[in-house]
Parts: C-alpha cells; structure tokens; sequence
C-alpha cells in the first residue's frame, strides 16, 4: 500500500512542546482526519526525574490528553527507534541508524493503521 500523505494529517509532540495550545488547535482543524501523535523517543536521560516527571511520564501525559480526541492516533517512540546508545548521536538525538529506523518502522505504523482502518489485511 502507498499512503496518500496528502490526506493524511500529522503532528509531533516532543519533550519540549509538550502539548502547546497550538497542538491541540490541531485537533480541532482536522476533524476527518487522523492525527498522527508521535510519543518522545528514548534518550540517554530517560530514567532522570524532571520537573515534568520522567520520560514515561511525559509519554503517559501525551497520550492521555491525545485519547480526549477521536482522530488521535498514538504512537509509542520507544517502538520506532531501538534504546541504545548505537543508533543516538549524542543520547537525545538519533544518528543516521537510529533515523533509518526510526522512519522505517514509523512508516510500517501508518500503514497499519491505515490497513486496519480500512478493513484491509497488512
């Protein structure tokens, strides 16, 4: 299957923009579409407690406010990049490795999604 990208609606909440007003206008915008939340990836820091509370905790946040909306559709960031410092450049950011996952299970994600939306075997 080839996803139509010009239909389909997307947004990333990182740990830094964690859910500004501005995402959730988002939501509202693109009622007939999916809105794809991508939760934070791993980083060397994931265990540390912040203000915010862990990295987990965060992930949690993000996807408790994402389930308000009908067209969310949530994907865990620990599932598209392997935690490891291998595929980082610098334990926040992912490497080329950790991208080339990173896109290619994303992408194997959407299209599971999509299938499943549209009654289709993956």
């Amino acid at each position: 299957m080839v996803l139509d990208y010009q239909t389909l609606s997307k947004i990333v909440f990182g740990v830094q923009r964690f859910w500004e007003e501005d995402g959730k206008l988002v939501f509202r915008r693109f009622t007939e579409k999916p809105v794809y939340v991508l939760l934070p990836i791993w980083r060397r820091t994931a265990n540390q407690i912040f203000t915010c509370g862990t990295l987990d905790e965060v992930r949690d946040a993000i996807a408790a406010e994402a389930a308000k909306y009908p067209n969310a559709v949530v994907i865990n960031g620990r599932d598209l990049s392997p935690s490891a410092m291998a595929f980082m450049n610098d334990g926040t950011h992912p490497s080329a490795l950790g991208h080339t996952h990173y896109a290619m299970n994303l992408a194997k994600r959407i299209r599971a999604y999509e299938n499943e939306k549209d009654g289709k075997n993956s």
